[in-house]
C-alpha cells in the first residue's frame, strides 16, 4: 500500500506532411504535469488479485523554451481487483480525459490501454472515457520451469488467461454526448495469455498475449505486449 505524487516534464514534436502543398509544418512542444497515486493492490507472482489503484492528474502544454502548443489536459484511471481466490480475480478499470486549449490533444480509443480490437485511426477526439471487465484465472499457477538454455536467463512461475470486455467513446462537445446512443460506442471482447516470467530470476517481466475483435467491424487483432 502507497501514496504518492509524481512530476513530470517532457518534450516533443509534431510533424504535419502536406505532399500537395510540398510542405512540412513542425511543431515543437513542451509540457509539465503531475498526479496523485494511490495503490492497494496485491498478488502473487506478479499476478494483481486484490486491491484497488487510483491515478489522477493533470499535464499542460506550456509556451516555454521553444515551445509551441498550449493545452491543459486533466485525467483519471481507476482499477479495482475482486479476490476470486487464489490467483484467479475479476478486474474492473475505468479511465476518462478531458483536454482544452488552442491545441489539445486528441485522445485514441483503439489499441493496448484502450479499446483493444478497434483501429488506433479512429475517433480522435478531445475528451474520452473507456472502461473495462476482466477475469483472470491460472493455467498453471506453479510452472516454475527454468530456460536454462535461453539468454538471459528465463525462469516461468505461472500461466494465467484473461476473458475481457472493452468499451469507450470520445467526443468534443457536450451536443455530442446529448446525441450519443449504443452504436456510437465503440466496444470489443477478447482472450489472451499472460506468462509470467524473472530474468536472470531477479527481474520480473510479463509477456502478454492478445486477441480482440470489435463488436461492430469485422476482423480482430493480435496484440503481443510486454507488461
Amino acid at each position: 500500500r502507497y501514496h504518492r505524487v509524481e512530476v513530470s516534464a517532457g518534450v516533443f514534436t509534431d510533424r504535419l506532411e502536406y505532399p500537395s502543398r510540398g510542405e512540412t509544418i513542425r511543431g515543437d512542444g513542451r509540457t509539465a504535469g503531475g498526479a496523485f497515486v494511490r495503490d492497494t493492490v496485491t498478488g502473487r507472482y506478479l499476478v494483481a488479485t486484490r486491491g484497488s489503484r487510483l491515478r489522477a492528474g493533470q499535464i499542460s502544454g506550456v509556451r516555454v523554451l521553444g515551445g509551441h502548443d498550449r493545452f491543459d489536459t486533466l485525467f483519471g484511471e481507476a482499477h479495482q481487483y475482486v479476490p476470486l481466490g487464489e490467483m484467479s480475480a475479476l478486474v474492473l478499470r475505468g479511465a476518462g480525459a478531458k483536454s482544452i486549449g488552442p491545441e489539445s490533444q486528441q485522445f485514441l480509443l483503439g489499441g493496448i490501454g484502450g479499446v483493444r480490437g478497434v483501429a488506433r485511426a479512429e475517433d480522435a477526439s478531445s475528451r474520452g472515457a473507456l472502461g473495462t471487465l476482466e477475469l483472470r484465472f491460472p493455467l498453471w499457477t506453479t510452472l516454475d520451469y527454468h530456460m536454462w538454455y535461453i539468454f538471459p536467463d528465463f525462469y516461468f512461475k505461472a500461466v494465467t488467461m484473461a476473458l475481457f470486455t472493452d468499451a469507450g467513446y470520445t467526443w468534443n462537445t457536450a451536443e455530442q454526448v446529448d446525441r450519443a446512443g449504443w452504436r456510437d460506442v465503440r466496444h470489443s471482447y477478447g482472450g489472451g495469455l499472460r506468462v509470467h516470467t524473472f530474468i536472470l530470476q531477479l527481474f520480473p517481466l510479463v509477456i502478454h498475449f492478445d486477441y480482440a475483435r470489435a463488436t461492430n467491424s469485422p476482423g480482430g487483432i493480435f496484440y503481443v505486449y510486454l507488461g
